[in-house]
């Protein structure tokens, strides 16, 4: 290679480890941000400019991968929870700058406690916190926790919550809240309800409780969206009714007037879900013979294993049809079942606004066929049916009586297309 040759490669490799090394530091942040947190502490190498950038990378995500990454190729646990417990410490103390948003995924081989680390985020003005421990853990949520008063976003899974610091005030600027709980006896319903009272922003809420708890009270005057899922005796919605657009209900309320409280907070609601445990549990409600209140702004239903085999259950979804005049699209998933008792439609009703529908799991059971007829029968503006046929329709011969049956249904929309679809 001659002299001019080798200085115009020379000069070309200083130029891209310029480019490299001058990059501006919010791109160099949006390029580590989106990279585990192992392969952004290599870009170290890179360059002068590369070598701490990794330390003041602004989002921490110690989730189960990077759980999983410490582990390979160890097998004695003691080693791996020492190795574990440097890392993060070496992460967490090292880190500088702000922290906008910090993961830990605490792994059931680590008998250590986690306060020194989310002190340290606390004291960074963390902004999300999402703090999961694997089971059986059953640990107590860090009292430190309670003074991050700059949080927006918080999730925390398996956990124990008895009680509240006597210094807690609340999380003036909290929007989203998830919690997840294993087992009852970790968290005091009182002490739930009291954590979200003090949250005076909270826009969005996610509670998923899987024992039973005692009579729980949300009172959150700000929320707009809404998921419970799991067992309650009694739930009862306060201050949320003008703003609240989309509830996701997949609980088994044991108190049989809990149900009717709940329908009388979501005269707002937008989107609305009912999900398993609703319909398990379902002999438990006594349903009205009309709604309380009229559902002027449900746009999107979804309906999860209900059993339409029963007239109490196929009853209750004909009265919220009929209180919906707005809805526009509608999603029912059967519980497969044995064929029952022929449930009847006793009132009559018009979708207005129904565009569209969406049945799964259909096996061809008279009750099914009804409300399927029904539908396209009293949806005048209806543009799309979509129907997935349950595996018990298994035969060619059944798929074709099925899809001639539902072919000579009358259809009061001139527009509607009716899609049949099988696994």
């Amino acid at each position: 290679m001659s002299a001019v040759a080798a200085a115009i490669n020379n000069r070309s490799c200083v130029k891209d480890a310029d480019r490299i090394s001058n990059l501006p530091l919010d791109s160099t942040h949006k390029i580590l941000q989106r990279l585990p947190l192992k392969e952004a502490a290599k870009t170290s190498v890179l360059s002068q400019h590369w070598r701490f950038q990794w330390a003041s990378n602004q989002q921490l995500i110690l989730d189960e991968s990077f759980c999983k990454s410490i582990q390979e190729g160890r097998n004695e646990s003691a080693d791996i929870s020492l190795i574990y417990s440097n890392v993060v410490n070496k992460i967490i103390l090292s880190h500088v700058g702000p922290i906008s948003k910090f993961v830990l995924y605490v792994p059931s081989w680590f008998p250590g406690e986690t306060y020194i680390w989310i002190r340290c985020v606390c004291a960074h003005d963390v902004k999300e916190l999402t703090l999961v421990f694997a089971p059986p853990l059953l640990k107590n949520l860090p009292t430190c926790l309670f003074s991050c008063s700059g949080l927006t976003h918080s999730t925390l899974k398996r956990f124990k919550l008895l009680s509240l610091p006597p210094t807690f005030t609340g999380f003036p600027c909290l929007i989203h809240l998830e919690i997840e709980a294993n087992r009852f006896e970790c968290i005091d319903a009182k002490m739930l309800e009291s954590c979200i009272s003090r949250c005076p922003q909270l826009e969005s809420l996610h509670l998923m409780i899987y024992e039973p708890v005692n009579n729980l009270t949300i009172l959150a005057p700000k929320l707009k969206d809404l998921l419970v899922r799991g067992c309650l005796n009694s739930l009862c919605i306060k201050g949320a009714m003008p703003t609240i657009k989309s509830v996701v209900l997949d609980s088994g309320l044991y108190h049989s007037d809990s149900m009717n409280k709940i329908i009388s907070s979501l005269a707002s609601v937008e989107m609305l879900v009912l999900g398993t445990f609703v319909w398990q549990y379902f002999h438990r409600y006594n349903p009205p013979r009309n709604f309380p209140i009229k559902f002027g702004q449900l746009r999107t239903l979804n309906i999860v294993d209900i059993y339409l085999h029963t007239q109490s259950q196929f009853s209750f979804v004909l009265y919220l049809f009929a209180s919906s005049p707005k809805l526009e699209r509608l999603s029912i998933q059967v519980k497969e079942t044995k064929n029952g008792n022929d449930a009847q439609i006793k009132r009559s009703f018009i979708f207005e606004s129904l565009r569209k529908v969406k049945l799964s799991r259909i096996s061809g059971w008279r009750n099914e066929l009804q409300l399927l007829e029904y539908i396209l029968a009293h949806s005048p503006v209806l543009e799309e049916m979509t129907i997935e046929l349950s595996t018990n329709i298994a035969g060619a011969e059944e798929k074709f009586n099925f899809a001639t049956e539902a072919m000579r249904y009358r259809r009061s929309s001139p527009n509607a297309e009716l899609k049949i679809k099988t696994k």
